[in-house]
């Protein structure tokens, strides 16, 4: 489930590009810390 949860992560990032998707990294970072 996780390999699905970074892939989408990863495909949400190429879709979005530019600005937003960086700020999607923190946010997912920030996520991932929440999940561990």
């Amino acid at each position: 489930k996780q390999n699905e949860d970074i892939k989408d992560f990863y495909l949400g990032l190429t879709d979005k590009g530019g600005r937003k998707s960086f700020r999607d990294v923190k946010h997912y970072k920030r996520r991932k810390r929440w999940l561990t």
